[in-house]
């Protein structure tokens, strides 16, 4: 009698299986089950715990795992497993938990549920029915129209994005309708001041360090310039000398150095290297 009540309330079970929710592709299921003899006792099983899982009405089993004792506690058994596309779950589909024991000399089943992704239908909110999806499919949904917190302020069906007091969104209007042809985009870059795009290693920098070199450049070739002065020099001692039948003309007073002594304008000692 004590094997037949005992397979009897396993039975019995089928009728109340738990559902396990809804889940996503790669989550973790946990499933426990306890057994019990006919008198409502925790009891061991004689044997392995075998657990299955079908997806909706295939017979195929997609899992087949033995289930472990969990934490020493008698009747109680655990099995953890992944859903993973790999072991053959996807989503919006309904699976099937069977676990079947012998215990006490007595076999039975029980059956759990859970989904994949399931799609959920919300009827109402807070107490007020939702509105039917339009032909989109999507719901439509009422706003309320205002500028306090959580609400949207509308003018002629079209959402303000902001009040007349919000002026750094004003400056960003502004800031983006001076540039709307190419020629605005080429005038603020060539007339932005140089000063404002240096730094070490920039190509900015460089710009700014070519310029600087060409503006010394201009500044030393003007008329009175550093590099003009050194050429009217030039030109100067240029000027001075005379040339006459193919032969120079000039006042030597020095030759590497050393006085050259002439009386008359006639040479009468040269240095000793000459």
């Amino acid at each position: 009698m004590k094997r037949l009540l005992w397979f009897v309330l396993l039975l019995a079970s089928l009728a109340k299986a738990d559902y396990y929710g809804s889940h996503a592709i790669d989550d973790y299921l946990t499933v426990q089950e306890t057994l019990h003899d006919s008198s409502g006792d925790a009891v061991a099983a004689t044997g392995a715990v075998d657990i299955w899982v079908y997806e909706d009405d295939n017979d195929t089993q997609i899992i087949d795992l033995t289930m472990d004792a969990f934490d020493s506690v008698t009747g109680l058994y655990e099995q953890k497993f992944q859903l993973t596309s790999a072991a053959g779950f996807e989503a919006g589909k309904t699976y099937t938990i069977l676990i079947q024991a012998t215990a006490d000399g007595a076999s039975g089943i029980i059956t759990h549920m859970f989904q994949i992704n399931a799609a959920s239908s919300v009827e109402q909110w807070t107490g007020t029915n939702v509105a039917s999806p339009d032909t989109a499919g999507y719901p439509v949904v009422t706003i309320k129209d205002g500028t306090g917190t959580g609400e949207l302020d509308t003018s002629s069906g079209t959402v303000l994005l902001r009040s007349a007091t919000e002026t750094q969104i004003d400056n960003i209007e502004t800031d983006t309708a001076a540039y709307d042809t190419d020629g605005e985009y080429a005038t603020a870059i060539w007339n932005a001041a140089t000063s404002g795009y240096g730094g070490v290693g920039t190509y900015g920098q460089a710009v700014e360090d070519t310029l600087a070199d060409t503006n010394e450049l201009q500044v030393d070739w003007t008329n009175g310039g550093r590099l003009d002065l050194i050429i009217d020099i030039i030109q100067a001692y240029w000027d001075s000398l005379t040339i006459t039948a193919g032969y120079l003309e000039t006042d030597v007073k020095m030759i590497d150095g050393t006085a050259v002594k002439s009386t008359n304008g006639n040479v009468h000692a040269l240095p000793g290297n000459i």
